[in-house]
């Protein structure tokens, strides 16, 4: 993070004036940020140079009141200069932990982490928040496919690794062709869950709360990710030029009819 900044300043008292502070102590790689502010707001921002590298990542940490104001932070997009729409913070209890997953923003420039301290709302009291574990990390790349099989009973198939990647290929964004499947596996694709993905053979399920993920009912020798709509949707390109044509001839049909009739009349 960078230097303590004053992100509401309505006047011209200084920082110290104002009651604004920042402590970071405890382990330096993951250290407990104290924030106070009396009047205006503390904050502390940090950039994160490589977002956009992953689809979806996981912003967590840890937070509690210590005296008159909740914590409160933001995920600030420059560009659209607005902050990341997140889920409710919960109620404030003591050390509360928060977890959101959040996409990385087409339009924005730059992305900023914000930790706040908000002042005393009768500026009469030096409010105080703290923070720690502080963490934002990808979670999935844009076309990852991972199998995780559900190890023996016995002491070395629970030493053995859980998951790891298997053989797919991308025939296109809406496709994903998975070989050697064995009953028991379960495989995930790493997109946002939605009911357009289908897979033959597998019983839809989700997997940690937002990858698309299916149980193998039996063993395969490979299986295809479907999204349906994207289907539909290339269906109704290549039928379009047929219903434009259809729809000319059917203009044209009118047309010579209408002309008939003139003649006749």
């Amino acid at each position: 993070f960078e230097p303590l900044q004053d992100c509401f300043r309505y006047d011209d008292q200084t920082m110290d004036e104002a009651g604004l502070s920042a402590e970071i102590d405890g382990d330096p790689n993951n250290p407990t940020f104290t924030l106070t502010a009396r009047t205006h707001m503390a904050c502390l921002g940090a950039t994160i140079p490589d977002m956009g590298d992953s689809s979806l990542y996981e912003l967590g940490l840890e937070a509690q009141s210590v005296r008159l104001r909740n914590p409160k932070f933001c995920l600030y997009l420059r560009g659209p200069d607005s902050c990341e729409k997140l889920p409710t913070a919960p109620i404030w209890d003591g050390w509360t932990s928060y977890q959101a997953h959040v996409s990385p923003s087409a339009v924005a420039v730059e992305t900023r982490l914000y930790l706040y301290g908000l002042r005393d709302l009768a500026e009469k009291e030096v409010a105080e928040v703290q923070y720690r574990n502080v963490k934002l990390r990808p979670v999935a790349s844009p076309s990852a496919l991972v199998m995780v099989r559900q190890p023996g009973a016995d002491a070395e198939a629970l030493k053995s690794p859980r998951t790891n990647d298997t053989e797919y290929d991308r025939i296109n964004p809406a496709n994903y062709k998975v070989s050697d499947l064995k009953e028991g596996q379960l495989v995930a694709l790493a997109e946002t869950i939605a009911p357009g993905w289908q897979m033959k053979g597998g019983e839809k399920t989700s997997l940690n709360g937002w990858m698309n993920s299916w149980k193998v009912e039996q063993d395969s020798t490979s299986a295809t990710m479907t999204y349906a709509p994207a289907k539909i949707s290339r269906m109704a390109l290549m039928l379009l030029p047929v219903g434009i044509l259809a729809a000319i001839a059917l203009l044209a049909w009118q047309g010579i009819r209408r002309a008939r009739k003139a003649r006749k009349s």
